[in-house]
């Protein structure tokens, strides 16, 4: 199975920070499939060229523990049923892309990116 994972904090109201990551992960052409209180769950939905085992799942967990009014904390993970043979697989290149759109986003200031691999 394969599963990347960031630590990613940034500059941006925490009640704002469901909302512009629902937007970021539908820009990068995933479907939302769940927001919750402290958490959203997203999956690429296109099986045109991939196998069941190659989809991704997203999950992003919010850390409300250390939140403060205008700095959060949360955990970026991407994984799927592929085998990790080589690195440059399907689900790492989807970490890379979504990876970027969050450090490029204009919606907010990337303050700490962490891969935990």
């Amino acid at each position: 199975m394969a599963r990347y994972a960031r630590v990613v904090t940034i500059a941006l109201p925490r009640a704002r920070l469901k909302e512009q990551l629902v937007q970021t992960l539908q820009s990068c052409e995933l479907t939302v499939m769940h927001v919750g209180e402290d958490y959203v769950v997203a999956r690429e939905t296109d099986l045109d060229d991939v196998s069941m085992s190659q989809l991704v799942t997203v999950e992003v967990l919010i850390d409300n523990a250390t939140a403060q009014s205008d700095v959060t904390t949360f955990d970026l993970v991407l994984k799927n049923k592929e085998l990790t043979l080589k690195k440059d697989n399907h689900c790492f290149a989807w970490f890379d892309r979504i990876s970027r759109a969050i450090a490029e986003n204009e919606n907010w200031e990337l303050l700490n990116n962490v891969a935990t691999m």
